[in-house]
């Protein structure tokens, strides 16, 4: 693919630096909903569900916030090494873990499953991106030594 100005449609790193502010804001504005959301008073379920304990939607927005990470690391142009997925996976397991905790202080119940779930969701999240992302800046021929 030809390189040309993010207005041309040039690469998907060019785009994402043209906006990283954005990003980073919308990032941080989705871990605050986040946040309030963990910690308001339960909602009533939704006649459907997807998995009866919730676990699925836990992993899915915790999935959902290192994706965020990841994609802002990625537009800012840094790089992401596995120190850096080490260092945001302590980080999400450790907010993960906080939230568990407090949830009582709002009438809800820590629960074990729930942190698992979490910490599933946002490290597996990063190491699919730093996979993904390594694979695809290896030179051709390269791409099986990660």
């Amino acid at each position: 693919m030809t390189r040309g100005t993010v207005a041309e449609g040039g690469d998907w790193g060019e785009r994402l630096a043209a906006h990283a502010r954005a990003l980073a804001v919308g990032w941080i504005g989705y871990w605050i909903v986040l946040t309030g959301l963990l910690h308001s008073p339960k909602l009533p379920r939704a006649p459907i569900s997807i998995s009866p304990r919730g676990l699925v939607i836990h992993g899915f927005t915790f999935a959902l916030l290192g994706l965020g990470c990841a994609v802002v690391q990625r537009a800012r142009r840094r790089p992401m090494t596995w120190g850096w997925v080490a260092r945001w996976s302590a980080v999400f397991m450790a907010y993960g873990a906080a939230s568990e905790l407090l949830q009582p202080l709002s009438g809800r119940h820590c629960d074990v499953w729930d942190w698992v779930a979490d910490t599933g969701g946002a490290v597996g999240a990063l190491l699919v991106c730093k996979l993904a992302w390594s694979l695809r800046s290896a030179p051709r021929g390269e791409q099986t030594a990660v």
